[in-house]
């Protein structure tokens, strides 16, 4: 596909621009920490698009935004946040862009754009229907069916973070209780962990799992078991060809694999649960940005 596009991987702490061509090869980057208050935001990511425009901004097809935070699938709005970008709930992006773009532009919630990535060069690829689930600080998820993210009215679809897992458990910050990511997520896992010791974190306790330290074991056989009712039940929900697991804890997969499928065996006897772990790591956000904007441009 000889065209190119300009994805952006906007996350808390670090904002990644790339131009990506129509075959996913990543051109040109421009990296940037993430700054506070939406609109030092929009102007550092204008600055960062200027810079990757200025060789050849003719060459340029469409922007693809993927960004933490629900995003209105139409008027590109972001309708919902947490505190990992300050002041980012209410702002029309997609507008405010418009007003100094002449390219078309298209933004989704980054886990939605991390799916696209995966189904575009990754784990996924030439699958019809697979599931997301990015576990990191928190634990982000998305359903994708033909090359498509199903949003769902106002783009909420696919938040497995904040299904209940435990009523009346952990209070969450969404304003319920017992949500998923309260106990499988990087930050559950540290709060778990600093529990033990005060100088453990989830790092720690993945190397100490490896060793096969009892208290570590016992740590992430619980996690494990967590983990294994949350794909369970996205299986029984949308029966995906794959779920492929992304995110920082994701990575750690392979440790503890086998458990898992064990796991997956008990609760889900008459579903086979099929898990891929992300061939994209790191790359995922700006190439499923790219993704977007050409989806964007064929429909």
């Amino acid at each position: 596909m000889g065209i190119e596009l300009i994805g952006i991987d906007l996350g808390g702490t670090n904002t990644r621009s790339a131009i990506v061509d129509g075959d996913g090869n990543i051109k040109k980057e421009v990296r940037s920490k993430t700054l506070s208050g939406a609109e030092n935001i929009l102007e550092s990511m204008l600055e960062a698009i200027e810079k990757l425009m200025k060789d050849n901004p003719e060459k340029i097809a469409a922007l693809g935004i993927g960004t933490s935070g629900s995003v209105h699938p139409v008027t590109g709005e972001i309708v919902g946040a947490g505190d990992t970008i300050k002041g980012w709930r209410g702002f029309k992006l997609k507008e405010k862009l418009s007003e100094r773009l002449s390219i078309p532009i298209f933004i989704d919630n980054d886990v939605n754009v991390a799916a696209l990535g995966e189904g575009w060069l990754g784990a996924a690829q030439q699958l019809r229907d697979y599931a997301y689930v990015a576990i990191g600080t928190g634990l982000g998820g998305a359903l994708v069916h033909s090359d498509k993210i199903i949003t769902g009215v106002n783009g909420g679809a696919g938040e497995f973070g904040h299904m209940i897992l435990y009523p009346c458990g952990i209070p969450c910050g969404c304003g319920k209780s017992g949500c998923v990511e309260k106990y499988v997520s990087g930050t559950a896992l540290n709060l778990r962990a600093r529990e033990i010791a005060p100088d453990w974190d989830s790092y720690k306790l993945f190397e100490l799992f490896r060793q096969q330290d009892e208290r570590a074991v016992e740590l992430i056989h619980n996690f494990v078991q967590d983990l294994s009712i949350v794909l369970a039940n996205i299986q029984y929900m949308y029966d995906p060809e794959t779920i492929v697991l992304g995110g920082g804890v994701g990575e750690a997969y392979p440790l503890w694999e086998t458990e898992l499928s064990v796991a997956l065996q008990k609760v889900s006897s008459k579903k086979k649960v099929n898990v891929s772990l992300s061939k994209l790591g790191g790359n995922a956000g700006v190439l499923g940005a790219a993704r977007l904007a050409i989806n964007g441009l064929l429909s």
